[in-house]
Parts: structure tokens; sequence; C-alpha cells
């Protein structure tokens, strides 16, 4: 290595001292001229070998045909289309072809400039530098777009135009800032193409680029099928723009399960469809996005829609009612009660196993033809509070060996999963979606319920909830115009939509448009018969939700309501029909005898079971944690091994007794 090293020092010194004589006899200036003709000479024949690599010819040139333009559009004196938003690395593609001849006679004159002037080069180099960092840097980042954006792009449309990929990507301009308005896109078709063609290749640019696009496409070859953004959104929709489509539906946004939400880009009617192979919808959303003003929305039209015969729930913890009971045929549930006992969390438990029992009633055969039942919608607001004090709750009333998660958990699954095949809906809003929070705490079934929510709603968002619940590139930008949402659909097509603004008092106006008779406020609908019977006149089944006595309708309780005679299960109350055992059990079902010795000892659930304990599980926990709270007598209880308690079946029913006194008589007993 050094004698090559060596070689090449005695070559340039050799040079040296030639160009040394030839300066002292007065031939300096022609050695560079010679260079600079040998220079221009070399240019002259890239440039020519380039044309016939290219087709360009100087008669194209002349008369402009399409023989005079290389492949990326560029002619002998003219730069391509979009020459600054070009794919290729090469600083000369989609400019003049002339410019191919520059380098050589360059390198000369700088070669001269180092030999005779070098404090010239040295001004000239500091004075390059800025544009040599930028073009740096512009190179290293078009590396990094050509490799993550372009060529993936590339290959991904080589089997829908049945090209290959390095040819696509002669013709394919896509900009580094091809999210921004003015941007656009380039994809060459070939000559023969199909004309099923352009729309796939669509469909796969939206999947990979992102946003809403316009296509254009040119009459003639060579074929270029040009991408625009869509225009956005209006930055605000009134009630009075939409209230017409809202009632009588839009083209395809019609019909029960298909809502109008808003309107989209360049104006377009945008709905969900609930009517697909994934149904429910999932809200994700911060502080002050709009999610009470988009579940009045749909709440309404579900109304509208159905002729009142839909009937809805909505759940939240917060206290507010966000104007839901003014919706034909909905139930609201909006209070917890004391923060240390919180009964209504419990209340909205039941609610939700209410959904469950009905949905297998109609999976039984019990409610009739499919065509005959009505619609079930589930609204479940302040999810991620929801969760944290339905944890809380449990951990008040669990026994050793109950799951960790909450049950009404599993409840969401089972009509996440099966609801759509029974005409249940369920709409669940988040301030983060995640999938703890989807789960009750326990990501992974909060993983399997959120991938059930195929339409998801989005606003106020960071990246890291968008990497968590759609994942795709790039990402979706959240807005700060109020009402602005990104709708992502199954496939995880995001589209921006602009929702109307809908004040409870825009529910009246429109039911009443309708022809619906809107609900007094305080008299939510709510299911007539419990699925399970009531023998109990003092022990209510959980299902039938009845405010107590003495409520002054401070607020801290539901206000009383008029149930629906019309939404009561077939069968009447306490009929078999009514129950509808759904929930697992942790322990074997115990055979039901004619009569249990009074000295028998079993456990709670056992007694529950058998309707020795005229209530639900659930209900009994309860009251035995509530009595052992307050320091109430309550059966006491004897542990097998490390399994649970069992109780003496004659003090269980002193306690659970039909009357009012029943918990005094067992008192006296027990002792």
């Amino acid at each position: 290595m050094d004698q090559f090293f060596s070689l090449i020092g005695d070559a340039i010194a050799g040079i040296g001292v030639l160009y040394g004589m030839a300066v002292d006899a007065g031939y300096g200036g022609y050695v560079w001229l010679t260079l600079l003709v040998l220079a221009l000479a070399a240019g002259i024949y890239r440039v020519v070998r380039h044309m016939q690599r290219g087709r360009v010819t100087l008669g194209g040139v002349v008369f402009n045909t399409q023989a005079g333009l290389d492949a990326s559009g560029a002619s002998v004196f003219r730069s391509a289309r979009q020459v600054n938003e070009r794919p290729s690395l090469s600083p000369f593609w989609g400019r003049p072809t002339y410019l191919r001849a520059l380098p050589y006679p360059v390198a000369v004159i700088l070669l001269w400039m180092w030999v005779e002037a070098p404090y010239l080069l040295a001004a000239l180099a500091a004075g390059g530098s800025v544009y040599l960092a930028r073009a740096i840097y512009r190179l290293i980042s078009t590396r990094r777009h050509r490799k993550s954006i372009v060529v993936p792009l590339a290959k991904a449309l080589s089997p829908v135009v049945q090209e290959h990929a390095e040819r696509i990507l002669e013709g394919t301009i896509i900009p580094r800032d091809y999210a921004l308005p003015h941007a656009e896109v380039v994809i060459p078709l070939p000559d023969g193409h199909h004309p099923t063609i352009p729309a796939e290749v669509s469909r796969v640019v939206h999947a990979r680029l992102g946003g809403e696009w316009k296509t254009s496409i040119t009459q003639g070859a060579p074929y270029l099928l040009t991408f625009r953004h869509k225009p956005s959104p209006p930055e605000y929709v009134g009630y009075d723009d939409v209230a017409e489509m809202m009632i009588h539906g839009h083209g395809e946004h019609s019909g029960l399960w298909r809502p109008i939400i808003g309107l989209g880009a360049e104006k377009e009617v945008a709905g969900l469809n609930f009517d697909g192979h994934v149904v429910h919808l999932g809200i994700s959303a911060g502080t002050g996005a709009g999610k009470s003003n988009l579940m009045r929305v749909l709440a309404t039209q579900f109304a509208i829609r159905s002729g009142g015969n839909a009937r809805q729930v909505y759940l939240d913890v917060k206290g507010d009612d966000e104007g839901m009971q003014h919706v034909p045929g909905m139930m609201v549930l909006n209070d917890i009660g004391d923060v240390t006992n919180l009964d209504g969390i419990y209340q909205q438990w039941e609610v939700i196993q209410w959904f469950v029992n009905e949905m297998d009633a109609r999976r039984r055969g019990l409610r009739g033809p499919k065509e005959g039942w009505e619609p079930l919608v589930l609204f479940n607001d302040e999810q991620n509070a929801f969760g944290k004090f339905s944890r809380q709750a449990w951990e008040l009333i669990k026994d050793k060996g109950d799951p960790k998660t909450p049950p009404v958990w599993q409840n969401m699954y089972l009509l996440g999963v099966m609801g759509r095949a029974f005409k249940i809906r369920m709409i669940n809003a988040y301030q983060v979606m995640s999938a703890a929070a989807t789960g009750g705490g326990n990501a992974q079934d909060g993983s399997e319920l959120r991938s059930q929510f195929g339409n998801k709603m989005l606003a106020r968002f960071t990246p890291a909830m968008w990497d968590s619940l759609v994942g795709t590139r790039p990402r979706g930008q959240s807005s700060d115009i109020p009402g602005r949402w990104l709708h992502v659909n199954n496939a995880g097509l995001a589209r921006s939509v602009q929702i109307p603004h809908f004040e409870p008092s825009h529910i009246i106006d429109l039911c009443t448009y309708a022809g619906l008779e809107i609900p007094s406020v305080g008299q939510p609908a709510i299911p007539d018969a419990s699925p399970s019977p009531v023998p109990n006149p003092r022990d209510r089944a959980t299902y039938e939700i009845i405010p107590p006595r003495g409520d002054e309708g401070t607020g801290d309780n539901p206000p009383p309501f008029d149930p629906l005679p019309e939404y009561a299960p077939a069968g009447g109350r306490g009929s078999d029909e009514n129950v509808i055992p759904f929930r697992a059990r942790t322990e074997a079902p115990v055979p039901k005898a004619e009569k249990e010795p009074a000295d028998e000892r079993m456990t709670l659930q056992q007694a529950c079971h058998l309707g020795i304990v005229e209530m639900s599980y659930d209900a009994a926990k309860r009251r035995r944690s509530r009595a052992r709270q307050r320091g109430d007598w309550f059966p006491e209880g004897q542990k097998i091994g490390s399994g649970a308690e069992t109780y003496l079946v004659s003090e269980l029913r002193a306690y659970f007794g039909e009357d009012e006194t029943g918990q005094d008589k067992g008192r006296e007993r027990a002792r």
C-alpha cells in the first residue's frame, strides 16, 4: 500500500514538473485550454449517450414530440414537471439533459483555481458551505423518504399494475411533504392497463399515504395517475345543515344503522356503518372534544329512524345527562351514589347484565323472530372513570377465588363479540381508549374487546394514542378546530369529519318534527320486567332498577319513572322465560333439592343459585359487605380449606328473610 501511494505521489510530482516547464515556456494557458476542450468533449459524449438511452432527439425537441422526453419527463432544454419532487437521488433527474455535460468542465475550472488561485477557491468553498450543508441534509432526508415511503409503495403497486417495481419508481413522484394541502402524487400506469387498475392503485395509495385524495388521469400515453388532496371539511357545521338528512338519510347513509355524523372533505356527507362486520363504535377523545355532542347526534337518529322503537341506555359516572334524557326510548343512569358504597356503579353493572340476558333470550329463541326484535343501543360514557370506580366497587364485594377483574367486563366482551347478530350495538367513549381501560384494567382482555370496535372516532389525540389504536403510517393529525374528528374504519383508513353543533334542544326539535313523543325529564325508559324473577317484594331483582323510597329529587338518586310496557320481555314478570342464567359460575351448580336440612352448610353462591337466597349473587355479596362494614350481624362463615366461606342454610334464610323484619328475626334465631 505504501508503494502505491508513493507511486501516486511520484506521478503528481512528475505532472507538476511538466506543468512548470510548460509555464516557463509560455504554454501554461494552452494546457488549461486543452483540458477544458477535453472536458467539454466528455460532457457532450455523455449527453449523446443519455439521449440515445432516453429516446431524446434534437428533432423531437424542435417539434415537441413524445420522443423528445426522457423517462423523467425532461427534454434537452426543459425540466420535468416536478423536478423538485423527484424520487431519484441523482441531481440530474428531471433536469434538462444538457446539464449532464457540466460536471467535466466544472472540474477543470476548480482544478485551475486550486493551482493558480487557491485563495479564490477557499472563498468559493466558504461561500458554498451553506448550500453544501443543505444539499447534504436534503440528500439524507430524500434517501430516508425514498426508503420508507417511495420504494414500499412501488413494491405494493407492482402486483397491481403488473410492472416491475423499478419501472414504477422511474415515474413515481411523491414529495417529502406530501401531507401538505398543495402536494401532488404521481403514479405511472402501463400503456395497456385494465380500466379497473386506477381504482386499485387509488386504494393502495390511500392505504399507504393516508389522507383523502381525488384523482385524475391523463387521456393519452404516457398514462399518469395524479393524486391531489381534497379540500378540508368546513370549520363549522350547524344543526340546520344536516337536520333534514338526519331524519331521512342521504344516499348510502340511510336506514337505522347508517347514521350521519357530519360533513367531510369537499362537504361530502359523512356517516357511520353499524351494519357491517364489526359494528360497535369506540370513541377516544380528550376533554372538550365533543363526545357528548357526537352521542346526541347518534342517539337522536337511532330514535327517529327506528320510529321510536329503539331502546337505548346512557351510562355515565360524572352525573351529567348531556341532554340524553330527551331522546325517546332512552334510559339515563348517571348517579354512582356515595363514593364509598358506589351503589350507582352496581346499578350500571346490572343494566349491562340485562343487555346480556336479553341477548341470550334472543339467542335461545325466547323473543320470537328476529324481525320483531327491538334495536338495543348501549352508550357507555366516561369509560376510564367507569373502569376505576368498577374496580373499586368490586374490591368491596368480591370473595376469595373471584376473578380480579369485575364481571361487568366479561359482559362487555360478550356484547362486543355477539351483539351484532342480536340487534345490539355498543358505543363506548374514553378519554384514552387504551387496552387496559377497555378491559377494566386487564390489557389482554381489553385488546380483544377493543378489536370489536370496528368504527373509531378520534379527536384531540396524541401520536401515542394513534399508534395504540390504529397503528398505520402516516399518523392521523389531531385538529384544534372544535368539532373536527377523524373517523377510522375497520381497514385503518382515516377521514376527517366536522361534527354538527347539536344541542339538547335540537333533540326535542328534531324528534318533535319526526312525530315522536318526547319523554318527560326524569322519566327514562326502562325495562318493565326483570330478567330474573322477583318473588321477594323487599329484595327486588338486581336488574329492575327502582329508586328507593324517600327520594326527594335532589339528584342523589335517580327520580322515579314510568316503565314502558312494550319493552317488557316476553312471558311477563316472574315467568320461567325471564330466568336467563348467562354468567359463567366459578363453582359447579348444585342440584336443587326439594328441601334442604336446616343444618346444611353451603356457599353464598350456591344458596343464590338454588333460590334459598332469592336475589342475584352480586346483590347478596353487597348486602354481606355492607353488613360487615356497619358492624351488623351476618351469618358466621366457615372456610373449607382455602375455598369460599360456607354458611348454615337456616341462618341464610333468617338473614335474607322475605319480610321487613327478617334480619331482626335472624339475629334472634342465631343467638
